[in-house]
């Protein structure tokens, strides 16, 4: 499902493949942080609400990749529509996953979108962090064109990956090396 876009105009957003008759929350969170990026493309005479815009944008973008990250995990570790499947696809959490993504954004032995999709996923959860929680971080456009491009880069590159690939990449996200 798409939403509509300010002026009619349906951006174009990069599409990961569906796996089961799950809704893709990832997909809609990615159209709807590109949609907000366009809305504000768009101008308006608000500069705050584009700024709040933005850092929606931002978030959003961050929140799409999260979201395709726990999917994938349940997909693959559970049965769809499973109670077992929602156990999975809660059971991540933001600051183990950015530090085992990164530990595995410069390994050379995991495949380049793993890397590329870890690598992302702790760029935007810094930018997501100052877009909710720094009064002082000022957003502008093509900053964050970049933030939803790079979520839907990351989600459409996991998406591309071999299966026993994306098992070994959310494995390692839901269970951390003990030292």
């Amino acid at each position: 499902m798409r939403y509509p876009s300010p002026g009619g105009r349906q951006p174009s957003t990069p599409r990961a493949p569906d796996r089961g008759n799950i809704v893709a929350l990832h997909l809609q969170l990615l159209a709807l942080a590109n949609d907000l990026v366009f809305a504000v493309c768009l101008g308006s005479d608000d500069d705050t609400l584009d700024a709040a815009r933005l850092r929606r944008a931002t978030s959003t973008a961050y929140y799409a990749l999260f979201n395709a990250i726990a999917a994938e995990a349940a997909n693959l570790l559970a049965i769809p529509g499973s109670s077992e499947w929602a156990r999975v696809y809660r059971a991540l959490n933001h600051a183990p996953c950015k530090k085992a993504c990164l530990g595995m954004a410069n390994k050379s032995e995991l495949p380049q979108a793993i890397r590329d999709c870890a690598s992302i996923f702790t760029s935007l959860q810094q930018a997501r962090q100052s877009a909710d929680y720094d009064p002082s971080w000022v957003p502008d456009n093509l900053g964050v064109l970049a933030h939803v491009i790079a979520a839907a880069k990351a989600i459409t590159g996991l998406a591309a990956a071999t299966e026993p690939e994306r098992r070994a990449f959310v494995l390692c996200l839901l269970f951390q090396e003990r030292n």
